[in-house]
């Protein structure tokens, strides 16, 4: 049905309900939404393990600083954060815990895609990015967004159910998607390809071992729901 890059047939467009837009129904975070609280200089913290091109994860507990009541993300040990927002307007819960294997060293991003529930998930190096990115999701009515210093780096709006967009047509979202893939490989450093793939499989938590949801990070084989902070 294609051909050297061309499609040989004819997709007639098609205009989709304002039903299925609007989905994202929840009001701005701000960075202290997202911290993980902890006591002492430093705390043992529960970590996802990102397994490169797979749906599962592992577990660790790493070790990380903390400064003002606040667990710190640490890029030397590549041990990050990584959120997971409500956005339906249901509960606002917020689901926090700490993740390896992306190996970013500057900023964040986030999105609406994040199995099987679709709330917004967002990993990164500081709080601040993450919040930024975040927002520029919620404000777009779901999406893709990362931040760096402070600032939105690239974004692509997706409000069809916050994910899908009926602004672009296949080759443009194609060319959309490798533009932001390079922007977090060479702007932060993120050592796995396909990365919205892989950020949006870590709160499916159908599957092994630990994930995160809006109500926390899971222990999948246990049917529990744990402290990202191990007291």
């Amino acid at each position: 049905m294609a051909q050297r890059g061309q499609l040989l047939i004819d997709l007639p467009k098609y205009t989709y309900p304002e039903s299925v837009k609007n989905s994202v129904k929840r009001s701005p975070i701000t960075e202290r939404d997202l911290e993980i609280r902890a006591s002492g200089s430093t705390a043992k913290v529960r970590c996802i393990q990102l397994i490169p091109d797979q749906n599962l994860t592992g577990k660790l507990e790493e070790t990380v600083r903390v400064v003002s009541g606040v667990a710190q993300p640490d890029v030397s040990t590549d041990t990050l954060l990584i959120a997971c927002i409500e956005r339906y307007g249901r509960n606002g819960n917020i689901g926090k815990a700490f993740v390896k294997g992306f190996g970013m060293r500057e900023g964040a991003f986030a999105e609406s895609v994040s199995h099987d529930t679709h709330n917004i998930i967002v990993m990164g190096t500081n709080i601040r990015d993450m919040v930024l990115a975040v927002n520029r999701v919620i404000e777009m009515g779901g999406g893709i967004a990362i931040a760096n210093r402070g600032r939105i780096l690239s974004d692509m709006r997706l409000p069809v159910g916050g994910l899908i967009t009926d602004e672009l047509n296949g080759h443009e979202v194609s060319e959309k998607i490798a533009e932001m893939e390079r922007i977090v490989r060479e702007d932060l450093g993120c050592k796995v390809h396909g990365p919205f793939m892989h950020l949006s499989f870590l709160s499916l938590s159908t599957s092994p071992e630990w994930k995160i949801t809006d109500k926390g990070l899971v222990d999948v084989n246990n049917f529990k729901i744990l402290p990202p902070v191990i007291e």
